[in-house]
């Protein structure tokens, strides 16, 4: 579990920590996330645990002044801290989020799965799944393990145990299971992405659990 949330970490030095990892090439990598996940002018995003709203501030440049990006985050630490940034930032939890079926084009999330405890994963990808449209697309980014066994060691101290893993086959498996198809994976520096999409239509039929 990250450093913030035994509360030894405020939302700022976690802020610089993410920055670093990225090498200052954070803005650009964020950017590119929101790309990939399709957004466009007009589109409605939500970021699930948007943390200091880096994402969610990539999606609003991208949407424009016709589309809505909310970010959600339990940490009413971070939530405050992305707001004074800019933005519709709230507290909420990313497992039960108090939005309607449908009511999103985009739904993405970076760096904030390993977050959320095993057993309540599938619920972020079942909740992502009946807030977006048809056709609607969901982009989740996670690190990729460290090389070496200091590394993952470092990672299990600072992360938790699952971030010392490849998360790629987990994400896929837990984004099928939510009914999400055309899925696809890609590695970026130290990031895993993985995209879905809602089908149109009959295929939208989520597999049995």
């Amino acid at each position: 579990m990250l450093l913030l949330d035994s509360g030894i970490c405020t939302a700022a030095c976690y802020d610089w920590f993410t920055a670093a990892a990225f090498l200052g090439r954070r803005p650009a990598v964020y950017r590119r996330l929101a790309l990939d996940a399709g957004i466009g002018s007009g589109d409605r995003v939500l970021d699930l645990g948007s943390g200091p709203g880096t994402l969610a501030r990539a999606a609003a440049e991208l949407v424009g002044s016709y589309g809505t990006v909310i970010g959600l985050d339990r940490s009413p630490e971070m939530v405050i801290y992305a707001q004074r940034r800019g933005g519709d930032n709230r507290v909420g939890d990313v497992t039960r989020p108090p939005f309607a079926d449908q009511s999103f084009d985009v739904v993405v999330s970076a760096l904030a799965l390993h977050h959320v405890e095993l057993d309540n994963r599938d619920a972020v990808f079942t909740e992502a799944f009946r807030m977006l449209t048809p056709g609607g697309r969901m982009l989740v980014a996670e690190f990729v393990p460290p090389c070496g066994s200091l590394g993952k060691a470092v990672a299990r101290g600072v992360f938790n145990e699952e971030i010392a893993d490849d998360p790629r086959a987990d994400l896929v498996d837990r984004m099928t299971r939510a009914g999400f198809r055309r899925i696809e994976t890609r590695g970026s520096g130290v990031l895993t992405v993985v995209r879905g999409v809602r089908p149109i239509g009959r295929s939208q039929q989520r597999l049995p659990q």
